[in-house]
């Protein structure tokens, strides 16, 4: 009896482990664009605006709607690190975000902007790296680097 018990049990698991599997990243991928087909051309850039302020943009060039779901109200992160390659800081560890899930939707054409101001923070004078992100669920991150410098005080 014990015996026919474990094969039962050890069947039905199977049985849902394969339910659980399908192709959502690949799904994802599509929706999100890896970058693999040329009909699905989205590009990240940071633009400086101003001395220490910069806008993060993603711009959708390709022919079809991209689709973006996020797990909370953040949209975006950035990290800002030094010449040594070390991370300064980190947007999303200073920063709360609603959990609630969320859905960006990018039109052939369509913009997203976001406005990142460095003054804000308190870095000493140097070269740093500042790269954004958007933060989807899944799928392409559209990641966009700038270098940027901290003039010492004359």
């Amino acid at each position: 009896m014990k015996k026919a018990f474990l094969l039962l049990f050890l069947t039905v698991i199977v049985i849902l482990g394969g339910c659980g599997s399908n192709n959502q990243t690949e799904e994802a991928d599509e929706v999100n664009g890896d970058g693999s087909d040329a009909n699905n051309e989205v590009h990240a850039e940071l633009k400086e605006q101003s001395p220490l302020m910069y806008q993060y943009s993603v711009t959708n060039e390709s022919n079809e709607k991209v689709e973006l779901e996020f797990s909370s109200s953040q949209r975006y992160d950035y990290e800002i690190t030094n010449k040594d390659g070390e991370q300064v800081f980190l947007f999303s560890s200073v920063t709360s975000f609603a959990q609630v899930m969320g859905e960006e939707t990018l039109a052939p054409g369509d913009m997203l902007n976001y406005q990142i101001d460095l003054s804000e923070r308190d870095l000493e004078p140097g070269n740093y790296l500042l790269t954004a992100w958007l933060t989807p669920r899944s799928g392409d991150k559209y990641k966009a680097e700038q270098t940027f410098t901290v003039p010492g005080e004359e």
